[in-house]
């Protein structure tokens, strides 16, 4: 029963490389590859099939009638603990948003609905918080998040107030997969629309007459020299390439609903006074507007490089300077070391060498990682 079940969705897609068949249980063809520092295209195939088969387990929607599915989150449905790491919550400074980046491309688009439930049910909250704590309409996420409250910015000890744009990001990408108009026009325009209500009050101007946000945060860096540690900062590259997307979204919703002519030009207006991130004078792709000391500069995060991925506004082919400056950046990151790095730094990592054609070094950060981080069984480790 639950193989007939799980194949309805499962075997719309398939990945073949063409290497050559194995014979041998998973846990023996983990251990041989990690042992010989390979990663054979039939290991490839199965992590690939085994992230299908758990987005599908803890994140397709429920039955018509029952109770409201939770998104995935943290550690899936597998977390075995009372008080688990992170309170196995919803972390929306990455690991939220990585958990639905691959599912339209994967013809798993109906995962992506229990995540719009689950916005719908944080909208009020957002409401709260934009008012309560910036002074402006619209809807603010921070980093933290449950089931169905918001958390307060205490739970991760900085301003970070770029979630709900992120987590738009990922639906807007949805819409972009399905053409699903009542989707676009009933759930997510009027998401989109709090959001960038919210940036309209929030940015402010600089000296130089830029449009910045008024406070802003690189998750998860630190500033080094600091008496604490201190993520507060000047417009994070993070922050302005998801606002970017925020409006470059509304535009282009708004022409195709219809929308009013004056709405559309405003939002164009806001657009070309928000700057891009810098690139720093040794080649970098900037963290922030300002060249603030990095605290750790090998963190696991790559929050700078969003507009890379999962974004799409840096490439090769539209803006080779910023490009060459990503590359950079990785290069630097893991040059720093890797002594907070977890899983999913090598697998963005991966996904963004991957989209600067470097397909050699993104291949070795999947081998890498199956060195440290995968389980006999497939699973991964932080």
């Amino acid at each position: 029963n639950h193989i007939k079940d799980v194949s309805q969705l499962y075997n719309r897609v398939s990945l073949k490389f063409g290497g050559i068949s194995n014979s041998l249980p998973t846990d023996s063809l983990v251990k041989n590859s990690a042992d010989e520092n390979l990663l054979p295209p039939i290991l490839l195939e199965k992590m690939f099939n085994m992230s299908r088969y758990l987005a599908i387990s803890s994140g397709r929607p429920q039955p018509k009638g029952w109770p409201a599915k939770a998104p995935i989150n943290l550690q899936g449905i597998w977390n075995q603990d009372r008080r688990p790491a992170w309170d196995c919550d919803y972390h929306l400074d990455l690991n939220l948003e990585m958990c639905y980046w691959p599912l339209n491309m994967l013809n798993l688009g109906e995962l992506m609905h229990p995540l719009m439930d689950w916005v719908d049910r944080l909208k009020e909250g957002g409401r709260i918080a934009a008012k309560d704590m910036y002074g402006t309409r619209g809807i603010s996420f921070g980093v933290v998040a449950d089931y169905s409250n918001i958390g307060n910015v205490d739970n991760f000890a900085f301003f970070w107030t770029g979630g709900a744009a992120w987590v738009s990001q990922i639906l807007w990408q949805h819409w972009k997969y399905s053409n699903d108009i009542s989707f676009l026009k009933d759930r997510l325009y009027p998401f989109l629309l709090e959001v960038g209500a919210f940036y309209e009050d929030f940015l402010v101007k600089d000296p130089q007459g830029r449009l910045v946000p008024a406070l802003s945060a690189s998750p998860e860096m630190g500033i080094a020299g600091r008496k604490m540690m201190s993520f507060s900062s000047s417009a994070s590259s993070m922050d302005l390439e998801l606002i970017h997307d925020v409006f470059n979204n509304l535009i282009d919703a708004g022409k195709f609903l219809n929308i009013s002519p004056e709405k559309i030009k405003n939002w164009q207006n806001i657009l070309s006074l928000v700057p891009l991130p810098p690139i720093n004078a040794d080649g970098t792709l900037g963290e922030w507007l300002e060249n603030h000391p990095m605290l750790d500069p090998g963190h696991r995060h790559r929050s700078l490089l969003v507009g890379l991925a999962p974004g799409e506004r840096i490439s090769y082919e539209s803006t080779k300077d910023y490009a060459e400056a990503s590359h950079t950046a990785i290069l630097s990151r893991n040059e720093h070391g890797r002594k907070t790095t977890q899983s999913l730094t090598f697998v963005w990592d991966a996904q963004m060498l991957a989209r600067l054609y470097k397909g050699q070094e993104a291949y070795n950060e999947l081998k890498r990682m199956l060195r440290v981080h995968v389980l006999d069984n497939l699973l991964i480790t932080c």
